[in-house]
């Protein structure tokens, strides 16, 4: 799945609520560049250095060198330190999330 360009994402989990929602499934592509803002999928195994088969998403919060610093947008989201080289793709819609209607 992660081997081709465009690929789905179902979210699980509310870490990124409301920007993201449980259950929706979201694009990702390896080819766009990852932004501050973007939201990123990697493997678990990047950020707690065991073998795992789940992936997490999670919004780029800064970005230093090769490193990103990702987090959900929840108060209670933890942070974590992913290698450039450990994502997996970026989702495609407005900073990551779904664009929103405005209201005049």
């Amino acid at each position: 799945m992660f081997g081709r360009l465009l690929f789905r994402v179902k979210v699980s989990g509310e870490s990124c609520w409301p920007d993201l929602v449980s259950g929706k499934t979201y694009f990702a592509s390896r080819l766009r560049k990852p932004c501050v803002g973007d939201y990123v999928v990697f493997p678990f195994a990047s950020i707690f250095g065991s073998p795992t088969s789940e992936y997490a998403v999670k919004k780029i919060k800064r970005i230093e060198d090769d490193t990103l610093h990702v987090a959900g947008t929840v108060s209670w989201a933890t942070s974590h330190v992913v290698r450039r080289s450990a994502v997996l793709g970026t989702l495609l819609a407005r900073n990551g999330a779904r664009e929103r209607p405005t209201h005049a």
